[in-house]
């Protein structure tokens, strides 16, 4: 073999590793892009389950918030309720007094009466 073909072949032989290096670049190159595709489509699903889950909770607060009116709507009514059980109370121990008073009276009376 003339030195010429040497040459030849050496150049051919590095050539050789030269394309079979970049194709086992490109290889790594595309697991690559993948691995950072799937990265990405994690990063995209996991945010959809953040706002999802910040939609959930903004429902949850208005719900909160609702029954946190009506729990206050039902304090207020509780509270003119038992106003008003409390003046009943007054009233009706009044009236049971004024009772008693007329029933001792009617009692008087009757006994006056029977003399």
């Amino acid at each position: 073999m003339t030195p010429e073909e040497e040459r030849y072949r050496e150049l051919q032989r590095k050539d050789q590793e030269h394309d079979y290096r970049l194709d086992v670049q490109m290889e790594k190159d595309h697991e690559h892009d993948l691995r950072i595709d799937s990265l990405y489509s994690k990063e995209r699903s996991q945010d959809f389950a953040l706002k999802a889950q910040a939609a959930k909770d903004r429902e949850h607060d208005f719900r909160l918030a609702s029954v946190d009116m009506k729990n206050s709507e039902q304090d207020s009514e509780l509270s003119r309720q038992r106003a008003k059980d409390y003046e009943h109370d007054a009233r009706l121990a009044k009236l049971e007094a004024l009772c008693e008073k007329l029933s001792d009276r009617i009692a008087a009376l009757e006994a006056k009466l029977a003399k």
